[in-house]
């Protein structure tokens, strides 16, 4: 194996140099995102955003004058019930027992039982 030439002092301390000096720009670089901004963007009443602002939390608000108008429009779409005349004639227990009364008028009358004496 040759020997070592020796490199002179000023062309180490160059390329010590240029080391740091391309170790602090990539340090630099990967840190700070890319084309980033500061991240605040002033807009004023009125004003288009330039991008989609987040809300940081939901926000529910009842209008109650839509409300009342899709009441209206429930109530209006709802069709008409229609009852006979005779509905309110008879109570619900008279018409549990109309069957009954049907077949007791089908039924032969009742005789008088046969004793055998």
């Amino acid at each position: 194996m040759a020997p070592r030439v020796p490199v002179p002092r000023s062309t180490r301390v160059l390329q010590y140099s240029l080391v740091g000096i391309v170790g602090l720009a990539s340090f630099v670089i990967l840190i700070s995102p890319l084309g980033a901004t500061s991240g605040v963007e002033t807009a004023g009443e009125g004003d288009v955003a330039q991008t989609t602002i987040q809300s940081p939390r939901d926000i529910e608000y009842v209008s109650e004058i839509r409300t009342e108008e899709a009441r209206k429009a429930a109530e209006s779409a709802v069709q008409p019930v229609y009852s006979s005349p005779r509905s309110n004639a008879c109570e619900p227990p008279c018409k549990i027992l109309h069957p009954f009364a049907i077949m007791s008028k089908r039924l032969p009358a009742k005789r008088k039982p046969v004793s055998w004496r």
